[in-house]
């Protein structure tokens, strides 16, 4: 393992593929830390085993897109081989890699690899280009509120790592209380609602089905009901509110095509209707 303190003579890789990660932001991170070598470039989980060997001191796999989550099998024997050496792995943000989801780093954004020492140096450095890239596309802008009632499933714990964020914002309430849910609305005008809140798993729904109904139906119903409420109240765009139409719309009345006799199965002809 590479002991390099001072990230102006760290040596950093990245992938090969120009697809399959961020130069452009690997770039800007390497500037800001004053790296002047060029990037190594190689294919496959080589770049984790140069980084316990001492041949490098950094690699960076920032996203190519927003939506893109990494594989856990072009992670997963690399991360080993990085920790077991005495280096760290975390994603872009500093968050551990978290290999029990499935298929995909579901939870992660990029990897960060490094000999450790300067760990905390590239994760500032990343945290403000990819802060940059999103004040790009307007994201920088966007807030997210948290509207949770805390029941066994929830915990603030959860939200540490966003706690001192300025977009983020913690509501306490529960969705089936009608009132605190167009409190929220009206308070924080979202643009957009996630529910996640559901009395579901199957031991607690048959236990408790009450508590099932609540949330899952009649939350969602408040939830639902707030929104189309809130929307109504907000000015439409290219005018005013919505107004009826001026002009009346009279029925047609179709020409009949002669007479038709009503008669039921097996009655005498004196007992059927014309109309």
């Amino acid at each position: 393992m590479s002991s390099v303190v001072d990230s102006t003579d760290a040596v950093f890789c990245e992938s090969a593929v120009s697809m399959h990660s961020d130069r452009g932001g690997h770039a800007g991170i390497a500037k800001r830390l004053g790296v002047t070598a060029a990037p190594v470039r190689m294919d496959s989980q080589c770049k984790y085993g140069a980084i316990a060997r001492g041949d490098a001191s950094i690699y960076l796999r920032l996203p190519s897109s927003a939506t893109y989550r990494e594989k856990i099998w072009d992670h997963a024997a690399g991360f080993i081989v990085v920790t077991e050496a005495g280096g760290t792995v975390t994603d872009a943000y500093g968050r551990e890699l978290d290999f029990s989801l499935g298929r995909t780093l579901e939870r992660n954004r990029g990897v960060v690899a490094t000999n450790g020492l300067l760990h905390r140096k590239v994760l500032a450095a990343a945290t403000t280009v990819l802060a940059a890239a999103l004040a790009d596309t307007g994201a920088a802008d966007r807030r997210v509120v948290v509207f949770d009632k805390l029941t066994y499933a929830g915990s603030l714990r959860n939200l540490e790592r966003v706690a001192n964020d300025p977009r983020y914002t913690f509501a306490h309430g529960d969705i089936a209380d009608r009132e605190a849910v167009r409190t929220a609305f009206a308070e924080h005008r979202p643009s957009a609602v996630l529910n996640l809140a559901a009395e579901s798993h199957v031991d607690r729904s048959i236990d408790g089905p009450g508590a099932f109904v609540r949330t899952n139906v009649l939350g969602t119903f408040e939830l639902l009901e707030a929104a189309r409420l809130d929307l109504g109240r907000r000015p439409k765009k290219g005018g005013s509110a919505r107004t009826r139409p001026t002009t009346r719309v009279r029925p047609t009345r179709l020409p009949r095509r002669g007479r038709i006799t009503w008669c039921a199965p097996g009655a005498a002809p004196t007992a059927c209707r014309r109309s």
